[in-house]
């Protein structure tokens, strides 16, 4: 089997099994560290087992890397940042403060904290944030109450639960059965860029970004929200005329279409989309200045991290963040695309 076709779970599966290398990474719900398929640690239950396609997407999750196989290398960071993770994992209804992450892992605060963030590419609280919406699902998902879910994942009153069951995007009843009780609207969207997917709840767009060559609309979607109510936009419904104003905007660069949208993410990852948001037509930014106008200035990897879970395409424009050095740097869907978008946003600009 080749690491090109390493594509379903069942595939990735056997290679973990096999203890065989592959391009992708494992999450270990009972023990907290992701994995690179050919770790020589003890075999995990398949059910407890999450996969991810790079570390970075484990990490957001709230994994740690696993010290025995070093999933991201042989960093001499690496280890001190683990020990203050695995602290924050042990105990994530606490608020760690840098001293208190300096006596656990044993060198100066400022130390720990930038050691934390290169080598995870996360801030402790960006991590401590993942630890508990995972938690939070997983107990959702095992049978527990919204009560109990939050509790055990350290949300220490119904405030800070209300906080996970936003970052979840709904109802913890909903999320317990997979979506079940949702109601999700698509369709395919043409534009001068290629075929994209918008898909929208009640509340508003929660999907959005462009088409593999070989993947549906239908199948994308299925994929985001597998056990929700899914429909074809009907004829009269607003996300047409939504979708007309983004593949507008896709060819003319502006003004960016003011619609609706239901943004599902922690609290660190709404702040930087929040930001996204507010730059101006063609106006780009480096994760470090996206960094320093959050009032984080230390956590570009993070700002990174974030903008590479944004669901939400072009509406919030991650196409704008670029490379230090005056570099186009890299985009999910093409680097001519990126360009494409920026060119036409700053054509946009410049005629007003």
């Amino acid at each position: 089997m080749s690491e090109t076709m390493v594509n379903s779970e069942d595939d990735r599966w056997a290679r973990v099994v096999a203890r065989e290398p592959g391009g992708f990474f494992l999450g270990v719900l009972t023990t907290g560290v992701f994995c690179r398929p050919g770790c020589p640690a003890r075999t995990p239950r398949r059910e407890n087992v999450r996969f991810y396609d790079d570390a970075q997407e484990a990490l957001r999750a709230g994994f740690r890397p696993c010290l025995k196989c070093r999933p991201m290398g042989t960093d001499p960071t690496l280890d001190l940042a683990v020990r203050a993770a695995r602290a924050i994992e042990a105990d994530p209804a606490r608020r760690w403060t840098g001293a208190e992450l300096s006596e656990v892992a044993g060198r100066a605060p400022r130390t720990v904290l930038r050691a934390f963030e290169a080598a995870l590419g996360v801030t402790p609280r960006a991590f401590r944030d993942a630890v508990r919406l995972r938690r939070y699902g997983d107990a959702l998902r095992g049978g527990a109450d919204a009560t109990e879910a939050g509790l055990d994942a350290g949300y220490g009153g119904e405030a800070a639960r209300h906080e996970g069951t936003r970052a979840l995007g709904m109802s913890a009843n909903s999320y317990a059965k997979g979506g079940a009780g949702e109601s999700v609207e698509w369709l395919p969207l043409d534009t001068t860029l290629g075929t994209m997917v918008i898909a929208a709840t009640a509340k508003g767009i929660c999907l959005l970004r462009f088409l593999d060559e070989d993947a549906s609309a239908a199948a994308v979607v299925a994929g985001a929200y597998p056990a929700a109510s899914l429909r074809h936009a009907a004829p009269d419904a607003s996300l047409r005329a939504w979708g007309q104003a983004v593949a507008a905007f896709v060819e003319k660069g502006g003004p960016r279409p003011d619609l609706p949208l239901d943004l599902r993410g922690t609290a660190f990852q709404l702040r930087v989309w929040q930001a996204l948001r507010a730059l101006g037509p063609g106006e780009t930014v480096t994760y470090g200045e996206l960094a320093r106008r959050i009032e984080v200035p230390g956590a570009a990897r993070a700002v990174g991290a974030a903008n590479g879970a944004n669901r939400v395409a072009v509406l919030i424009p991650c196409h704008l963040v670029v490379a230090a050095g005056g570099k186009l740097g890299g985009y999910a869907w093409g680097e001519a695309r990126k360009r494409a978008l920026i060119a036409a946003e700053k054509t946009t600009a410049a005629s007003r």
